[in-house]
């Protein structure tokens, strides 16, 4: 596993656990909204075959939106139940090896350079604990459609013709299917923000059909009301 990422876990791990650890105190419990809505951006690190294939990297946008189906107790404290939808779009950059794999490809046998693209959007019921007045920690998970689009580009070291600009595109395979989704992370109320949170959050996405090769494992972090 990457530094980088064995990192990252372990500060969420220990965010997560710290608000655990304050569910014990006696502050007044979270107050929640009725609808939520987010947006915030991340690291990408791919795995399965796309872990051959490209590079991780930091192009990563994720946001949503939905409303509450289920409010915790009058107390405010405990469970409540979101039904969300979530929008993801990264872009990744595409290894030397997979290059040279392309190049079996009589169409792509100019290709020196490319980039992945992915396209999601998937409906994840939301399970969200208010551990505190400021601290609430959620799971989701759900289905949804995958798009993934691989760019092979042809860049030259030689003064192009003003007809053939540098980074011309030689090819973009591109395939649909379905996906999977797991996510868990916490939500902090921040006073000065009137009523926002920030959150940390980390999630996985399978694609499935002729996406298998693809799983996504993002850390993200943001904005939600």
């Amino acid at each position: 596993m990457p530094r980088k990422l064995t990192f990252l876990t372990r500060v969420l791990c220990l965010a997560f656990f710290a608000a655990v650890a304050k569910c014990q105190t006696s502050e007044p419990p979270f107050e929640d909204h009725s609808c939520t809505a987010q947006g915030g951006g991340g690291y990408t690190w791919p795995h399965a075959a796309d872990g051959r294939d490209l590079n991780s990297g930091g192009r990563f946008f994720y946001a949503g939106g939905g409303f509450e189906a289920k409010a915790p107790e009058k107390t405010g404290r405990g469970w409540s139940i979101f039904l969300t939808a979530n929008f993801l779009v990264d872009q990744l950059g595409v290894t030397a090896n997979a290059i040279n794999a392309a190049h079996s490809n009589p169409a792509l046998s100019a290709a020196n350079g490319g980039h992945a693209r992915f396209y999601s959007t998937t409906f994840d019921p939301t399970f969200r604990f208010n551990a505190t007045r400021r601290v609430s920690l959620y799971f989701s998970g759900g289905y949804g459609w995958l798009r993934r689009t691989v760019d092979f580009t042809e860049s030259s070291t030689e003064p192009p013709p003003v007809t053939q600009p540098t980074g011309a595109l030689v090819g973009s395979p591109s395939h649909n299917s379905g996906v999977l989704d797991v996510g868990a992370g916490v939500n902090e109320s921040v006073r000065r923000l009137g009523g926002l949170m920030l959150f940390e959050e980390m999630r996985v996405w399978r694609g499935l059909g002729i996406n298998g090769g693809t799983t996504l494992l993002a850390v993200t972090g943001g904005i939600r009301w």
